[in-house]
C-alpha cells in the first residue's frame, strides 16, 4: 500500500496528481502515530491480540475498499466519485491497523520466542521473508491493478481474512513466515 498509495489515489479513487500525494503524506504521519501507540500497547495487551486485531482491521479496510471500489467502476452508477472518494477513509483505516500490530510485532516475535542458539536465525528466516514477499508485492501490484482492477483488493481481503484463524491458532509459526 504504502509504495503505491499515490498511483492507487490516482487511478482507483481518481484524484489529482497533487491531492494523491498530499492524501498519500497525510496517510504516512496517521501510519507514524499508529506505530508509535503500537509500541506501549504490546507489552499490555500482548502479541497475538494485536496481531489478531491488526489483521482483523486490515481485513475489513480491504473489504470495504473492494466493495467500494467495485462500486466506483461499475458502469452507470450514479455516486461513483463519491464512492470512490470513500475509499480514502479505509486507506488511512488500514495504515493505523497495519502500524497497531504487523509492522512491528512480528520483527520483535521471532526473536522473543525462540531459543538463544536460533534467536539470530529466526530473525533472518522473518527478515529474509518480510523482504522476499514485499519484492513480490511490488512486482505484482502494477499488474494486478492494470489488469484486475478492483479485483485484485479481493486477494488482500482474502489473506488477510486467512492470516485471523491462522493467527489464533499458530501464533507462534506465522510471523516467523510471513513478517
Amino acid at each position: 500500500m504504502s509504495y503505491y498509495l499515490p498511483t492507487l489515489l490516482i487511478s482507483s479513487v481518481g484524484l489529482a496528481s497533487e491531492m494523491a500525494r498530499l492524501i498519500a503524506a497525510l496517510s504516512s504521519v496517521v501510519y507514524l502515530i499508529a506505530s508509535i501507540v503500537a509500541a506501549p500497547l504490546v507489552e499490555r495487551c500482548g502479541r497475538r491480540v494485536m496481531m489478531m486485531v491488526s489483521t482483523a482491521i486490515q481485513f475489513f479496510s480491504f473489504f470495504m475498499m473492494t466493495i467500494l471500489l467495485y462500486y466506483a467502476q461499475k458502469p452507470g452508477f450514479a455516486g461513483q466519485h463519491q464512492v470512490a472518494q470513500a475509499c480514502i477513509v479505509w486507506f488511512f483505516i488500514y495504515y493505523i491497523g497495519f502500524g497497531l500490530g504487523m509492522l512491528g510485532i512480528p520483527w520483535l516475535y521471532p526473536t522473543e520466542i525462540n531459543s538463544l542458539p536460533m534467536r539470530t536465525k529466526g530473525a533472518a528466516v522473518a527478515t529474509a521473508t518480510d523482504w522476499l514477499t514485499n519484492f513480490v508485492v511490488v512486482e505484482i501490484t502494477p499488474i494486478g491493478l492494470q489488469n484486475l482492477g478492483w479485483k485484485f483488493y479481493i486477494i488482500f481481503t482474502v489473506l488477510n481474512a486467512a492470516f485471523m484463524p491462522i493467527l489464533f491458532v499458530f501464533p507462534h509459526v506465522l510471523p516467523s513466515l510471513f513478517v
